[in-house]
């Protein structure tokens, strides 16, 4: 997550956009976030 022109964006959409649009609560998962921790989860546990 990063602030931008007073926007906090996650990836590369802006927060309050995606609030508007779907409501909220609103959970937000970051594919490439849940992607990398996946991988290190499954080299930590490798033989």
């Amino acid at each position: 997550m990063e602030v931008r022109d007073n926007q906090l964006l996650l990836g590369s959409c802006a927060v309050s956009a995606l609030a508007e649009a779907f409501g909220t609560p609103l959970y937000v998962y970051e594919e490439d976030v849940i992607r990398r921790q996946c991988r290190d989860l499954r080299e930590a546990f490798a033989g």
